[in-house]
């Protein structure tokens, strides 16, 4: 039992997270299985309360604009809680935008091949085709901006003088701007987005990653 203790990297308490990283811990959130299945938004409620709290008091009462979630690998959790927390800001009356350069499916979203969205992707814009009107749609009461399309040349185009025009033009418009941003060590392009952030939150689901994985996460930001 102390060998299999010893070896074990998974972090599943919060004492654990505040031993093994300097940094605050803003939430722990009960997995709920087939969470999709349900309406996440309610479910999920007293955590992004505590979130929101959470982020007050770490933030000593300085402003922050945009907030990018990331995570180690896909399927951790972070673009529905994120999306989740947009709505809850959006409903004490900030004008909030969700911005997501994950291509992985969000189930809080309509799928990007779904008749109903029209609009452009972020892509589109960087290789100065699209304005934000024709990127913008609104999914339960949130503004919605996102990569429809991983393209190879992505990172690429992120790193073009389109991309600070971006984040400056979202920041004139918007009071609080919440990033989805791809898991870290899948796809490069997580650290030039996650450049453009005000703060950096990282989520953790002890089921998928364990202590090793997001130590590689971490150093690769």
């Amino acid at each position: 039992l102390l060998i299999i203790e010893l070896l074990d990297a998974k972090i599943r308490t919060v004492q654990q997270l505040e031993k093994a990283y300097n940094a605050p811990c803003l939430a722990s959130v009960v997995e709920i299985p087939n969470l999709a299945q349900y309406d996440t938004y309610e479910l999920l409620l007293p955590s992004l309360r505590e979130i929101s709290d959470r982020l007050d008091v770490v933030l000593k009462g300085g402003k922050a604009k945009l907030f990018g979630f990331l995570s180690s690998l896909d399927g951790e959790g972070k673009s529905m809680l994120s999306f989740n927390l947009a709505r809850y800001y959006s409903s004490l009356n900030n004008k909030v935008l969700f911005v997501s350069f994950d291509t992985q499916p969000n189930p809080c979203l309509p799928g990007t091949a779904d008749t109903g969205w029209r609009q452009m992707g972020i892509e589109e814009y960087l290789c100065n085709k699209a304005e934000l009107s024709e990127m913008l749609s609104n999914v339960d009461g949130v503004d919605v901006i996102r990569v429809q399309d991983m393209r190879p040349d992505l990172l690429d185009m992120a790193k073009s003088s389109a991309m600070p025009r971006l984040w400056e033009m979202l920041r004139e418009n918007y009071d609080l701007i919440l990033t989805d941003i791809p898991a870290t060590l899948d796809h490069p392009i997580a650290g030039t987005v996650g450049a453009y952030q005000d703060e950096l939150i990282y989520v953790l689901a002890s089921s998928v990653s364990d202590r090793r994985l997001v130590d590689a996460g971490l150093e690769f930001m």
